[in-house]
Parts: C-alpha cells; sequence; structure tokens
C-alpha cells in the first residue's frame, strides 16, 4: 500500500539519520498519515519538516504525537499542508524554536503553552479556522514575522502590541471588523496586509508606525478590499511608505495631502470610484506605478491613464495652473412638435416665448452658444454658461443624435404628457 511505502520510506530516512546525528530531517511530501516513534529518538534535530513544499505527495497527519516535546534542541518546525485540527500541549517545550509553520491544517484554536515560544521570529498560521487568539501571543516578543491570513478571525487581542519587534504582519482574508489600538504599539512594523476583512475604520494609533513601507488595505481578490471610503488622515504620518494598496475600498477621492508621502513608488487603486486625481500627486518623484483599472475615470484622464504614468502626470499637471470654466451643453430633446424651441425660448426669457400657432418645427440641431446663463448655486457673482443644443424631434434625425452625446452635459427631455408615455417616445 502507498502508506505502507511511505512509512517504510520515513523510518529508512529516520534510520540514516540516527546513524549520521544529522541535525536536519526532511519528510515533506511523502504522504504520511502517521510518524515512526523512532522519530522521537533524533535528540539533537534542530530542524524538522513534515509538512509540503511543492515537491511529492502531501502528508495527511491529523495528529502530532506529545513525544515530540522530547526534541527540545529544535530551532525550526514545519507542519504544514497537514490535516491537524488540535496541537499537543507538549509541543511548548520546544522553547528553542525560532521558526514555526502551522499553515494549511484546520486548527480552530491554539494552545496556552504558544507563549513559551519566546525565542521564535517566525510564527505561520495561516489557512486555518482560528476564530480567535489566545493572550499568550502578546509573550513572543521576539515574533519579526507573524501571519495570520486566511482564518475566521472577528478581532484581535490587544497583548499583539506587546510585538514590538514584529516587522511583518499578514491578517488578509478575515472576519476582522475593528483594529485594536495597541496596534499602534508595534513600531517596528514594516508590513501591513489586511485586506479582504470588514474593517471601516482605522483606530487613532496607526499614525505611530512611522517605519511601515507597505500597507495594504484592499487586495486584487474576488472578496476586495475594505470599506472605508476614503484614505484615512492618518496614513498621512507614515512618511516612509513605499507602497500603498487600495483596491475595492469604496473610495471616490484621494486627499491633496498624498503627495506629503514622498517615497511612494507603487500605488494600486482598482475597482474604486475614482472620476479623477488630485493634481498633488505628480510631486512623487519616485513613482513608478499607478493602477487605476475598473475607475469611472472622466474621459480625460481615462486616455491619459491607457497610455501611461507619464500621460496621467502630464495631465495632471495640465490642471494646476487651470481656472474652473462654468459652462456645460444644454442638450434638448424629444419628439417633433412638442415645444423644445419654445421651452428653451421661456429659459432664455426672451419674448414671444409663449407657444405660437406656426412655430417653425426645428430641422436637424440649432445650437446657441452661450445662449443660457444661470447664477451659480452657491458662488455669488458667478455665472454658469450653458450652450443649448435644441434637437429637431422627426425620425430622421434621431438616429444621429446619439453622435453628438456627452458625458457632462445636462439633458432635458420633452414631451407632452396628454399623448402618453408610449406616443411620446419616452423610453427611446
Amino acid at each position: 500500500m502507498a502508506k505502507d511505502k511511505a512509512y517504510q520510506q520515513a523510518e529508512q530516512k529516520i534510520g540514516q539519520a540516527l546513524q549520521s546525528g544529522a541535525t536536519e530531517l526532511d519528510l515533506n511530501g511523502m504522504g504520511l498519515t502517521e510518524l515512526p516513534p523512532e522519530l522521537w529518538k533524533l535528540k539533537n534535530l534542530k530542524v524538522l519538516k513534515l509538512g509540503y513544499e511543492y515537491e511529492g505527495e502531501k502528508n495527511q497527519l491529523k495528529e502530532i504525537p506529545k513525544e515530540i516535546g522530547q526534541l527540545t534542541q529544535l530551532t525550526s518546525l514545519n507542519l504544514s499542508n497537514n490535516q491537524l485540527t488540535t496541537l499537543p500541549p507538549s509541543l511548548g517545550q520546544l522553547t528553542q524554536l525560532t521558526s514555526l509553520n502551522l499553515s494549511n491544517n484546520q486548527l480552530t484554536t491554539l494552545p496556552d503553552s504558544l507563549g513559551q515560544f519566546t525565542q521564535l521570529t517566525s510564527l505561520n498560521l495561516s489557512s486555518n479556522k482560528l476564530t480567535t487568539l489566545p493572550d499568550s501571543l502578546g509573550q513572543l516578543t521576539q515574533l519579526t514575522k507573524l501571519d495570520l491570513s486566511e482564518n475566521q478571525l472577528t478581532a484581535l487581542p490587544d497583548s499583539l502590541g506587546q510585538l514590538t519587534k514584529l516587522k511583518e504582519l499578514q491578517l488578509w482574508r478575515n472576519e476582522i471588523t475593528i483594529l485594536p489600538e495597541s496596534i499602534g504599539d508595534l513600531k517596528s512594523l514594516e508590513k501591513l496586509r489586511f485586506p479582504v476583512n470588514k474593517i471601516r475604520n482605522i483606530p487613532e494609533s496607526f499614525r505611530n508606525l512611522k517605519n511601515l513601507q507597505y500597507l495594504s488595505i484592499g487586495h486584487i481578490a474576488p472578496e476586495g478590499g475594505n470599506p472605508i471610503k476614503q484614505l484615512p488622515e492618518l496614513v498621512r504620518q507614515l512618511q516612509n511608505l513605499d507602497k500603498l494598496e487600495l483596491y475595492d475600498c469604496d473610495i471616490s477621492s484621494l486627499p491633496d495631502w498624498i503627495s506629503e508621502l514622498s517615497k511612494l513608488e507603487y500605488i494600486f487603486l482598482g475597482k474604486n470610484r475614482l472620476t479623477s486625481l488630485p493634481a498633488s500627486l505628480t510631486q512623487l518623484e519616485f513613482l513608478k506605478e499607478l493602477e487605476l483599472d475598473d475607475n469611472p475615470l472622466n474621459p480625460a484622464l481615462q486616455s491619459a491613464y491607457e497610455q501611461g504614468l507619464d500621460s496621467v502626470k502630464a495631465y495632471l499637471r495640465s490642471l494646476e495652473n487651470a481656472e474652473p470654466l462654468y459652462e456645460a451643453k444644454l442638450v434638448l430633446v424629444g419628439e417633433g412638435n412638442v415645444g423644445k424651441t419654445t421651452l428653451l425660448k421661456a429659459l432664455k426669457g426672451k419674448a414671444g416665448a409663449a407657444p405660437q400657432e406656426h412655430e417653425p418645427t426645428t430641422h436637424g440641431v440649432e445650437i446657441d452658444i452661450h445662449g443660457l446663463r444661470l447664477p451659480h448655486p452657491a458662488q455669488d457673482g458667478v455665472e454658469i454658461q450653458l450652450n443649448a443644443w435644441d434637437f429637431g424631434g422627426q425620425d430622421v434625425y434621431r438616429v444621429t443624435h446619439q453622435f453628438f452625446f456627452s458625458r457632462r452635459s445636462l439633458y432635458l427631455l420633452v414631451w407632452e404628457p396628454r399623448r402618453g408615455v408610449q406616443q411620446g417616445q419616452v423610453e427611446d
């Protein structure tokens, strides 16, 4: 049987390690479902690999015997890609561990003995079924790398803030709704990723993460990012950021102060609600990549984006000294003889605006540049100028109308209710 063959191969490897006094043993990718007891005789082992690293057949260990606690010299233990649901308390006796990989298992809880790994610098708990973390996590004060991604965590313990040497924290694809204030105590943090959660607000202490270089709030994934809606001003303090990921975060605008993040090299903003960008973005002299896919960009910005980053910068520079233009196109559409021309006269305040019995029918389109002037609703002394386009309503012209339609225009659909919606061609 395949199992017997794998077991025998493992026994052979263990026997060779016993004879040579080996300090490292690799039992990766052998298809093991249980471990030979001779393994626990290797008292000098420092590195033990029981996981899976892309070659061979995955091991399928469902439990780790308590005897593993006898391998007290271990510094690196890889148990990834098995079917572990629990861990033996004796695992805590491996106090010399500096690296522990438990990723891709079925763990739902962690033993309190986790806190005994006081020499641990790297801990990978990704792709399990963890819903909570023990407070003893805070005792792992030598940790520099912690991966908690792809679990079912809804919150993080306050003790997380005790990991003051942590440089990399992975939290993506969980159910987290809020980050603890203690996250601001992780002042050595350089890389933080928490996309695909349910976080709406960033804690005030976030401003203390002065060494942060890589911040990922939203990543390119089917589930998207976090619904933060706008880039928090707290991020303004993170002057060492060189990579910022904000995929699918429901963001509609970027703040002008983004230029203060002067070390930024990569900004990923795909799948948001951006129509424009601040001109201050051109001040990011180290920017190498700007990703804006799946945003409703205005036509000019979209055209520049399709040509590359240099074109986007050139477009934004052209806006820096630009004066606002309070001008738009007013388009009147509707069936023939419904009063579009008369309505336009009335809006312009012209004499004879009342319906005339022999009002001439409009043929094609009549354009009146600056035909209508209206006071700005919010700015005193400012007028909005509307260029009026009065379209003939006959069927023969309707096919050509679409060639003149554009975004950022004001449309007036004119019809006679007495004729009814269908006869008035309203839907058309």
